[in-house]
């Protein structure tokens, strides 16, 4: 445990016993806070770091604040942390209590000596009283008899013991010996009830079951130098469950990462963002202009990526690339189970009453189509049809008309009627048509593709 006097805290007065927070998905420390030009300045210490102690990370996490609010500039600060650390790292462990490895065998064989040679005291003489009841009561002299002889036989293996280790290749005869010392023991002490072996048996080791890896595709960002601004867009990226812009976004992966990056395309300026959170209107640490709108991403040497220099400044670094690689991750055997349990969306089952159904789809469609011809929407309007109502997703049949807006720069529809929401849209992402019962580029009863 680090010396926490020597180490010390900041000031009772400090704001830094507020703005400092314990985050548990990263085992980590931090606060946020802006800086005297107004730039946003974050910094975090992780239990790692500090040999597991949560109260040293703590003070090292306030210390830093403290030193921000004295004046100090991030990269001081950051030098500052980091030989904060070192020197926790560093610092020896207390001495642990005296022990030695022949500990357990001066344990063992301790009771083999008390038997053996028992002490003075265990040797005096009894009370004349005590004496004469031992000789006259049988059972004390079966128990006396019964030590006599697991002391005979802790001796003998005692010696056993001893003389294996000076002359290995004599242990059958020392055996044999041993046994016929034994026996002769016992004929010469009858016992009513002879003593019980004990076996020690040693547990087999735990074999900890092989564990199911997966591949993951990740991607790169590399070749900003390290000594250059913005060179905390390095690293690897992890692709997120949500979308950002209907595309994918990525963030960045590590332990104890200073500051959050992420990799997300903005729809509006056409470009490839790297930035330190999911906003469009965050500041901007490189970009990459996009010509598909985000359908791929920016790979290959022909990119270029323009990257922050300071200043409200940005310059093109030949150097920086973005890379796809495939990793290997330990497998969730909890989620694999429950995706299996997991039901496909779509309708429950198929209708029993085909008749009552086929009645029902024909009085919708009329119905629609003398609203919509009333509304002056009947030629704009579109009919998806063909699905066999005695199948699972035969809702997807209906009229559809436009909606007001649009869905991904397209035109989208939704179904009229009592039958069921669905909507009809287009996904840039998957570059097809898709129904499904919310406006999400998520899951979908059914698709086409347009090439």
């Amino acid at each position: 445990m680090p010396d926490l006097e020597e180490l010390g805290d900041a000031a009772p007065s400090s704001g830094a016993h507020a703005a400092v927070k314990w985050r548990e998905c990263g085992s980590r420390y931090d606060f946020r806070l802006k800086a005297a030009d107004g730039s946003p300045l974050s910094l975090q210490v992780a239990i790692s770091k500090t040999n597991g102690c949560h109260e040293t990370a703590a003070r090292i996490a306030r210390l830093c604040y403290e030193k921000i609010e004295q004046g100090m500039s991030k990269d001081e600060v950051m030098t500052f942390r980091n030989s904060l650390q070192a020197s926790v790292a560093n610092k020896p462990a207390k001495p642990k209590a005296a022990s030695s490895a022949a500990a357990p065998k001066e344990a063992a064989a301790a009771p083999a000596a008390a038997l053996v040679a028992p002490s003075p005291a265990a040797q005096a003489t009894p009370l004349p009283d005590a004496l004469k009841q031992q000789e006259q009561d049988p059972m004390a002299r079966a128990i006396a008899a019964a030590s006599a002889a697991a002391a005979a036989a802790v001796a003998a293996a005692v010696a056993v013991q001893e003389s294996q280790r000076q002359s290995p290749p004599k242990q059958p005869e020392i055996q044999q010996q041993t046994q016929q010392q034994q026996q002769a023991s016992y004929q010469q002490q009858p016992l009513q009830h002879p003593p019980q072996q004990l076996q020690q048996t040693v547990p087999s080791e735990a074999r900890e079951p092989a564990r199911k890896t997966k591949k993951k595709t990740v991607v790169r960002i590399a070749g900003r130098d390290n000594a250059r601004p913005s060179a905390t867009i390095n690293g690897v990226f992890s692709v997120r469950k949500t979308l950002f812009h209907g595309r994918k976004c990525f963030e960045r992966l590590g332990e104890c990462m200073v500051d959050n990056r992420f990799l997300f395309y903005s729809s509006p300026l056409f470009q490839w963002k790297i930035s330190d959170r999911l906003d469009d209107a965050a500041p901007v640490f490189a970009f990459a202009l996009s010509n598909d709108r985000g359908t791929s991403l920016p790979t290959g040497p022909e990119i270029e990526w323009m990257v922050f220099d300071g200043a409200d400044s940005y310059s093109h670094d030949p150097e920086v690339q973005l890379l796809e690689e495939v990793i290997e991750v330990e497998e969730d055997e909890t989620a694999h189970q429950d995706k299996k349990r997991k039901k496909k969306k779509g309708d429950a089952e198929a209708e029993p009453d085909l008749l009552l159904l086929k009645r029902t789809k024909l009085e919708e469609m009329a119905a629609a189509a003398w609203q919509l011809e009333q509304e002056g929407k009947l030629q704009t309007a579109l009919m998806i049809d063909g699905r066999d109502l005695s199948r699972k997703n035969h809702l997807i049949n209906g009229v559809y008309v436009a909606r007001a807006g649009n869905f991904h720069g397209a035109r989208s529809y939704e179904k009229i009627g009592n039958s069921g929401k669905r909507f009809l849209f287009y996904s840039a992402t998957k570059q097809g048509w898709k129904i499904s019962d919310k406006l999400q580029d998520l899951q979908s009863f059914a698709y086409a593709r347009v090439e």
